[in-house]
């Protein structure tokens, strides 16, 4: 019996450890900003990545979260009639159509692994 009441003791003292506020308080607002490479470098300027008027298929790698999802969207892609982007794990690829409409144009993508959040900003030329 006293034996039960020493690991019910071990237990409760864990419990209270690992569940105190103070604790929480160091995890909240702590997550590291989301690392993205790409095998391809592309052009990027003002922190957009520039896609010529031909259209692009882009390729990115998160590195430090295995699995973030598009926000806003049902979670692994998103299509428009000249946008598509699709996650699997940490891999982010993005397929932009020619462009002929004669007017640049742009999209933004925001992406998300919990409480940490990045955003691409893809622009497109016209000619």
């Amino acid at each position: 019996m006293k034996t039960m009441r020493t690991i019910f003791a071990m237990l409760a003292a864990l419990c209270l450890l690992s569940c105190g506020k103070d604790n929480n308080k160091k995890l909240d607002g702590k997550w590291d900003p989301m690392v993205w490479e790409t095998e391809v470098a592309g052009q990027v300027a003002d922190n957009q990545q520039i896609v010529s008027v031909s259209g692009a298929e882009l390729t990115f790698f998160c590195q430090n979260y295995s699995s973030p999802w598009i926000s806003g969207a049902d979670h692994h892609a998103i299509t428009t009639d000249w946008f598509k982007a699709e996650i699997n794990e940490n891999k982010l690829t993005v397929v932009i159509e020619a462009n002929n409409t004669g007017e640049e144009r742009s999209i933004k993508l925001d992406l998300t692994a919990g409480d940490i959040f990045y955003t691409f900003v893809f622009k497109q030329s016209a000619e």
